[in-house]
């Protein structure tokens, strides 16, 4: 508060200095708590990845409007600038508000929230092998609007799940659990559905129409806090839909925080994974690497792959080297993850289009790979050359003799330099 009652405003444009940053991680901090106490190891990577990045969102779009709040009360009756100490005073009922009363809910909400997403996707496993059936904590502090759901009976399928499941508003208990077809009559889809509708019908029970685990979402994505018209924004690819919006600006600036944020987290489990080594993160730029102890790094080509792991380090990237167990006939394993994507390294001596044409059909000869990656040993990068190898390479397509795959992304090292990193994906 001190520092925002020196700024005499906010603005998104704020968002990127260190005390706000500082809240938004704090806010994230105990949130995630919630969603990881309700994370096992058996989740997909996936899930916890999706429920941590919208937890990391909501905290930060959270903390813009408390900003946005607080910086409303710098002024005084008279246009001019309240004193701090008149200033301070009329923030702590927003701290409280925010970080108190808010807070209590929106952790216990992110927990239930977490634990229905998890168990929706086991119930996606099991398919239509069982109903599933809401249930209320069943005593007398269930809301009536949750009561008349209670004991609706419904396939895995059925449209009523998309909206009507739980938690479906703050300290919400109800649960879904799984039972026997034939044990419980099945209810009427369009009675239920309209069941729901009224239970969910105030303005502010609204935003609760959404499943944790079919959207991946911890929290409500029409929430007040969070943005609207959002359009075709290709987030995924940090690219502002708007630039002038002020929530796309809030967007784009989480987005390295975020990032750095999340790395955090894998950092932490791979540091206790006993089948990783060399696990580093520099927590200013968000780099991330570490080796699995089962990697196996080619005689030749190994110290390519370890250049190109520091390269993508120190570049903010996340680098990983995934096991490759041997003796599995037929198997052929990729170098790991880079991004949480699967990538192949090809070094290149020499910079001509042969070589990178080889280097490419080597990346391709790996089916799963995802993000192919040159290594050029001895420099002369050239964007012509480069171009030339590619279009000879898409031409393979034609072939259909399996030289070709089509990859996400193409990425080229030299140095310690990325000097090329596009989609290839058409």
């Amino acid at each position: 508060m001190e520092w925002l009652y020196s700024q005499k405003g906010f603005s998104a444009d704020l968002m990127k200095e260190q005390p706000v940053a500082d809240l938004v991680n704090e806010t994230y901090r105990v949130l995630s708590d919630g969603v990881n106490s309700s994370i096992t190891q058996d989740v997909p990577k996936e899930l916890t990845n999706n429920l941590r990045e919208n937890t990391f969102r909501f905290s930060g779009f959270k903390t813009y409007h408390q900003m946005k709040e607080a910086s409303l009360l710098l002024e005084d009756k008279n246009g001019g600038f309240k004193s701090y100490e008149s200033f301070q005073r009329d923030v702590l009922s927003i701290d409280n508000r925010y970080n108190r009363q808010y807070l209590e809910a929106e952790y216990n909400f992110a927990v239930q929230s977490t634990q229905m997403a998890v168990k929706w996707k086991d119930f996606e496993k099991d398919g239509n092998d069982y109903n599933l059936q809401y249930r209320t904590a069943n005593d007398g502090r269930v809301r009536e609007e949750h009561a008349v759901l209670h004991g609706t009976t419904l396939p895995v399928d059925d449209p009523f799940w998309d909206k009507y499941y739980p938690p479906l508003g703050w300290n919400c208990r109800c649960t879904v659990v799984q039972v026997r077809k034939n044990k419980y009559d099945v209810s009427n889809s369009q009675e239920a559905i309209a069941a729901g509708e009224r239970a969910t019908a105030k303005p502010k029970q609204q935003i609760f129409r959404f499943n944790p685990g079919k959207t991946k979402n911890v929290f409500p994505p029409k929430h007040p806090y969070m943005p609207k018209g959002c359009g075709n924004c290709t987030r995924g690819l940090h690219l502002a839909y708007n630039a002038n919006s002020e929530q796309c600006k809030v967007c784009m600036s989480l987005t390295k925080q975020e990032r750095i944020a999340m790395r955090k987290e894998e950092y932490k489990e791979l540091k206790k994974d006993p089948n990783y080594k060399d696990v580093v993160f520099d927590e200013n730029t968000g780099g991330l690497k570490a080796t699995h102890k089962d990697h196996n790094f080619a005689p030749k080509g190994g110290d390519y792959e370890k250049m190109v792991q520091e390269v993508g380090f120190k570049n903010g990237h996340c680098v990983i080297f995934t096991g490759e167990k041997s003796r599995v006939i037929g198997k052929r394993f990729a170098e790991g993850k880079w991004n949480g994507q699967i990538f192949e390294v090809a070094g290149t001596e020499t910079a001509t289009a042969n070589n990178i044409l080889r280097g490419l059909k080597h990346c391709a000869s790996k089916r799963i790979t995802q993000i192919a990656v040159l290594y050029y040993a001895n420099g002369g990068y050239s964007r012509k050359t480069l171009d030339l190898a590619i279009n000879r390479y898409v031409g393979l397509k034609k072939l259909k003799d399996g030289q070709f795959i089509q990859f996400e992304r193409l990425m080229c090292i030299q140095g310690n330099e990325i000097v090329y990193s596009e989609s290839l994906k058409k």
